[in-house]
């Protein structure tokens, strides 16, 4: 791999847990975390799953946009 080649990895450490939405109740609500590596401890919060998959998406596309402005 040539040293003037940028890295086309992300890690993310996602965590994932339920809530009670009442207490005492059996009805749960997933909940989730998201920190980059290397973000210095950057931590993102998200209430449902189309909330998370919609941010990384962007992340991704937004390191790819800039992957092929760095190959101008």
């Amino acid at each position: 791999m040539s040293s003037q080649r940028k890295s086309r990895r992300q890690t993310f450490v996602l965590t994932c847990w339920s809530e009670s939405t009442i207490p005492r109740s059996l009805q749960t609500s997933w909940r989730y975390s998201l920190e980059r590596i290397g973000s210095q401890g950057e931590r993102l919060g998200f209430a449902d799953l189309r909330e998370l998959m919609a941010y990384v998406r962007r992340s991704l596309e937004d390191s790819e946009n800039e992957m092929k402005g760095d190959n101008r």
